[in-house]
Parts: C-alpha cells; structure tokens; sequence
C-alpha cells in the first residue's frame, strides 16, 4: 500500500463507528484478504448534504480516478478494512463528493470522517496517453540529464494543476523540475530513469542540503 500522508489527524474510532463498518455492503472480493497492493486516493472529510455523501481530499488533486472506478477499500486506524460499492462519484472544485453504498444520513458520514479511500493497484484503469504515468511508478526512477549526467532520484510528485512538478534530490541538493517536454524529453519505466531535457537544468535553483546517492 502506498505511504500515508504525515501529519493526518487520527479520528478516534467509537462503537458507532465500528456498527457502521458493519452497515457498509461489502462487495463478493471482500471474501478474501484485502490485497495487500493497495494506492490510496483520498481522505474522508466532511459529510456533503443530506443523502450520506462525503468530500474527499484527494492525494492528488488533478486525479481523476474515483470516476473510473466502481468500488473502493474503506480503511484507517480502528477501522477494519471494507470493499465498498461507490454509488456516485463527482468532482467539486479541488475535492470529490463520494456516495457509498450502505451510507444513507450526514450523521453516519460524519463517523467515517479520517479514513482513507484506496484501490488495489490491479483494478487501477489503463492510462489514455502513452506520455501518462501513475506517481507510484515514478518515484524512486534515476534522473539524468540530457548527457547522460546523473541528477538524483525522483522522490516526489507535487501537482499544480496546470502541470505536474518533479521534486528531484541529489549530492548537491534538491531540485523542482517542471513535468513539461520543455524540461522532460522522457521517461523509460522499464530503464527505470526519466532524461532531462538539453538544458533543462539552467537557471533551476537547487536548495537544501545533498546526500549521497
């Protein structure tokens, strides 16, 4: 399963909490253990008017993942793990609004506030564009540059919303790179690297302190 987020507040999980764990319809590979290759997508927050919806944070906001799929795992601290129908997925803003299935009132919304939503990461969709990465692939790929050069390693993704920036660690520092063909010329997952574009480093500040690769 992908990494947490640090610094996520931990909801205390009560009985009632627990009973609505009970209440949410599990889907038939429910029978079988979780996988253990789940990518989280979101966080639970507050309920959404009447009917039992709820916003999700998403990890990436640009995603438009929960449109793609049918049915999530529901899970977080003291909360046993669900395989749950989605009833409805749609984006407002920067955040989704998400119906699950066995979730009719705000007030049972409001119980499952903190968890997490996730997908095991062989029901993740076929990508569109052959230029199209999921982050998880991307993190930890080597970084050159356009001669070859080491740069340093991938170890972030932080999306804008008009492009994806690379946030690229080496001996010298860290470094932001702008995802764009500009700055990227391309990425081979199965060379497990990502080459810069000719020049791409010029004028790119470098911060913080370096590490040995």
């Amino acid at each position: 399963m992908s990494k947490a987020t640090p610094g996520k507040r931990k909801t205390p999980r009560t009985r009632r909490t627990r009973d609505l764990a009970d209440r949410l319809i599990p889907l038939p590979r429910e029978a079988a253990a979780p996988p253990r290759d789940r990518v989280t997508l979101g966080e639970l927050v507050k309920p959404w008017g009447v009917r039992g919806e709820q916003t999700v944070m998403l990890h990436n906001p640009a995603s438009d993942l929960l449109e793609q799929v049918d049915a999530v795992f529901v899970e977080g601290e003291g909360f046993p793990v669900r395989r749950v129908a989605l009833r409805g997925a749609r984006r407002i803003g920067r955040r989704y609004v998400v119906h699950l299935e066995g979730i009719g009132a705000p007030e049972d919304a409001e119980h499952l506030r903190g968890l997490e939503l996730s997908v095991a990461e062989d029901e993740l969709p076929p990508l569109d564009e052959e230029d199209e990465f999921y982050v998880r692939d991307l993190i930890g790929l080597a970084v050159i540059d356009g001669e070859g050069e080491t740069v340093g390693t991938l170890e972030d993704v932080i999306p804008t919303g008009g492009n994806d920036v690379y946030v690229v660690r080496g001996p010298d520092g860290e470094r932001l790179i702008p995802a764009v063909s500009s700055f990227v010329e391309s990425v081979d997952l199965d060379e497990g690297r990502i080459r810069l574009a000719e020049d791409a480093l010029v004028d790119l500040p470098v911060t913080g302190a370096g590490k040995e690769l």
